[in-house]
């Protein structure tokens, strides 16, 4: 019965075109999430819950810088890719930009951390935290390589370099420990020298697609890809910031044990975004060259996929998380399962935003849901302190949740308007 049943799942997958690549993207996220917890839990367990806090701090504050280095590029150019640009042109004209921009990024960091660095990377010696900095180079490309084998549909190799970077960050913090040199310092280095193994990989698979002439630079190209860009960035910024901020804002309220716990449940609740995720890495080409009139029924049912997949894995992490969560990390970090479960339904909204989104993006539209999200973000940091104030930690989860109903909310307000004026 069992192998009459794989049998079936795969003559569906090769049927379905959306399906097939679903399943591409999905099962190499799993993948590499599953690294991910690993290191999670390697820090955790060697560092302790204050380690564990103090690395997400370092870490949100390069995440934080590293959101200004690519101005909404890579979702532009899987606009243009599909719209049927020239990819050389495209890519060329994106190494240049890539390039100036986190040239840019880096210098306002060196600027800033003499102000912020005591607080951000106490104990931490300077030449590590400038060496720190290399990463917003690294990641930036990677991110732009990624957004081509997101354009040709190149779903394995995206994916596969998510797998690439967390295998190597796994490795390397293995390797820490058997040389006994493993502490937050060495951390910093591994998310440096991991993220830049990942980011080669990303370069070798982009090149057997497009290649870097200088004199394919378009100024006027890269001036559109630029104007969808950054109608698409400011959404995208507000959405990466949105836990990036978290935990620098409850940095200023708690202890680094205490944002340790928080930080081991917005991972979880990482886990469960990355389903929405997957679908909307291969929702936004298929949209792109789509009728209008068929866009919102695909998104209908990747939607009603969504919804499936995300239920059934929260029903097995209500019953088998908390246990799950002290056998990994350990005892201190067991009110991480409170924290993810009410973040989880917060997570639901969220999701279905994140779907509802690629509507407008695909549409050559990027711009509503940067304008409802810059609505919803104020009433977050609103709802933040005050819950803070009145619930302690908890209070972030709460505000978490709230204001991704009022974002999913204000989001299908305007998809369903959208959707009616495009028909």
């Amino acid at each position: 019965m069992p192998i009459i049943l794989l049998h079936r799942v795969k003559i569906l997958l090769l049927e379905n075109h959306f399906l097939a690549n679903f399943y591409k993207v999905f099962s190499t996220k799993v993948f590499g999430f599953i690294f991910q917890i690993a290191a999670g839990v390697i820090i955790a367990r060697y560092l302790g819950a204050e380690g564990k806090g103090q690395v997400a701090i370092v870490l949100s504050f390069i995440g934080v810088l590293g959101v200004f280095s690519d101005l909404g590029i890579p979702l532009s150019n899987v606009y243009y890719l599909n719209k049927g640009k020239d990819p050389n042109v495209l890519y060329t004209n994106t190494v240049v930009f890539w390039f100036s921009i986190s040239m840019g990024a880096f210098l306002v960091a060196l600027v800033v951390i003499p102000f912020v660095g005591d607080q951000y990377y106490p104990g931490i010696r300077k030449l590590v935290v400038y060496f720190s900095l290399i990463q917003l180079f690294i990641s930036s490309y990677r991110l732009q390589a990624l957004g081509f084998l997101r354009g040709f549909e190149k779903y394995t190799a995206y994916n596969l370099s998510a797998v690439v970077k967390s295998f190597a960050y796994v490795m390397l913090l293995l390797l820490g420990i058997y040389l006994d040199i493993f502490q937050v310092e060495y951390v910093i280095y591994v998310v440096v020298f991991s993220s830049l193994i990942a980011a080669t990989y990303t370069h070798i698979k982009v090149l057997n697609h497009v290649k870097f002439r200088i004199n394919l630079f378009s100024f006027h190209s890269l001036k559109s890809n630029v104007w969808y860009g950054v109608r698409e960035y400011i959404g995208g910024l507000l959405n990466r910031l949105n836990f990036k901020l978290d935990i620098l804002i409850l940095a200023s309220f708690f202890t680094p044990a205490v944002l340790g716990v928080y930080s081991v449940a917005e991972a979880i609740l990482g886990m469960f975004d990355f389903v929405a995720e997957s679908i909307g890495i291969i929702l936004v080409p298929r949209l792109v060259r789509e009728k209008k009139t068929d866009r919102a029924r695909t998104i209908f049912k990747s939607s009603a996929m969504f919804l499936s997949l995300y239920f059934v894995g929260w029903l097995f992490f209500y019953f088998a998380g908390d246990f799950l969560i002290k056998s990994l990390y350990g005892a201190e970090f067991e009110q991480a399962y409170l924290f993810s479960n009410i973040m989880l339904v917060g997570g639901v909204f969220f999701g279905m935003t994140k779907l509802l989104n690629k509507m407008f993006s695909s549409s050559g539209r990027p711009e509503i849901k940067s304008y409802v999200r810059l609505l919803v973000l104020p009433l977050k940091l609103l709802f933040m302190y005050l819950f803070i104030v009145r619930y302690d930690i908890i209070g972030a989860a709460i505000a978490y949740s709230v204001t991704s109903f009022l974002l999913f909310i204000a989001t299908f307000f305007f998809y369903q308007k959208f959707k009616h004026a495009t028909k």
